[in-house]
């Protein structure tokens, strides 16, 4: 396991017993040439940590659909706690269209209108932020406001826990203002190379180098 995983590890369950982390976001399927592969960067940092040992829980919404049903299992086959995984009888679960263009390189189209996009504040989910050692969060479960006032609700209640930002920047799937706000609200702030000079941009920062 890579050493900042363990960094992780470290860094939330200091003073902890079994310290709760609340990864709020997409759960959805990538639909490669190959097959569906279930992804969405908050589920994948929650698995690394319940791989760990860190009692994570996955804060999602997925459809009522058959990839809904299959994403639950395969979540719970895992090992994952999916009591804060919401059902949408109305919208579909997430999903990524993946396609190699003419040079072989992968063209992403993440479908609007998901389950994930509608995720609900519920009295369970403030009762599991209340007791949370860190909440992860990123930037496209943000481009609805249904979802993005529930994160907002979510992270006012999980009173003296870590709010871990990965940026996660996807085209068309972010303002400079959700951008912003998400990196005012945050303790740790994780992002590539590439997002550096995106937020640079974005602040009016310039004459600045990576590090």
């Amino acid at each position: 396991m890579p050493c900042c995983w363990r960094q992780v590890k470290a860094t939330i369950t200091k003073g902890r017993k079994n310290p709760t982390v609340l990864s709020y976001g997409e759960v959805l399927w990538d639909r490669l040439p190959g097959g569906a592969v279930l992804g969405g960067a908050p589920l994948n940092l929650a698995l690394r940590l319940a791989g760990l040992g860190v009692n994570a829980r996955m804060v999602s919404r997925v459809g009522l659909d058959s990839e809904g049903r299959r994403a639950l299992e395969q979540v719970r086959a895992l090992g994952l706690d999916t009591s804060l995984i919401q059902r949408d009888s109305t919208q579909v679960t997430g999903a990524v269209e993946v396609a190699l263009s003419a040079e072989g390189n992968p063209e992403f189209t993440i479908l609007p209108d998901r389950a994930y996009d509608r995720i609900q504040f519920t009295p369970e989910l403030e009762h599991a932020a209340a007791t949370a050692r860190c909440v992860c969060f990123g930037t496209l479960v943000q481009r609805t406001e249904i979802s993005r006032e529930t994160l907002h609700r979510l992270l006012d209640s999980a009173v003296g826990a870590l709010k871990f930002l990965d940026l996660n920047l996807r085209q068309g799937c972010y303002s400079p203002q959700t951008v912003t706000a998400s990196m005012r609200r945050a303790d740790i702030l994780k992002l590539n190379a590439q997002e550096v000079f995106e937020v640079m941009s974005l602040l009016g920062w310039s004459g600045l180098d990576l590090p």
